[in-house]
């Protein structure tokens, strides 16, 4: 969409690259975009707390699975995926889709 290979017709498609303070503020406090990109936790929260006019459309502009992000520290004896049983596990918050995505498959103990 971005590099208009692929054209959406009848819709006028402006890209702005903003930094995200300034995203969410013109995205939750003046709900000024038709359309716009936020992760799966995000629309979640918005959600959840009130009055959020839009809708999800499964479209995933991210091919990148979320376990290719996980660190472990080397001096904790952590070897495989249940070695993290009683852990802490951080991740910045839960607008973070990746890091949700990594908990709930922990949690789940399909990893």
């Amino acid at each position: 969409m971005k590099t208009e290979e692929t054209p959406i017709e009848g819709c006028r498609v402006e890209y702005l690259n903003l930094a995200l303070p300034v995203t969410f503020k013109r995205l939750f406090d003046d709900q000024e975009f038709d359309v716009s990109e936020i992760s799966f936790s995000t629309h979640l929260i918005a959600r959840l707390q009130g009055d959020w006019p839009y809708i999800t459309v499964p479209v995933f502009l991210s091919h990148v699975f979320p376990n290719f992000s996980i660190y472990i520290r080397t001096d904790r004896g952590i070897e495989k995926p249940n070695d993290l049983a009683g852990k802490t596990i951080g991740i910045p918050n839960y607008h973070f889709i990746y890091g949700s995505c990594v908990r709930g498959m922990l949690s789940d103990g399909k990893v």
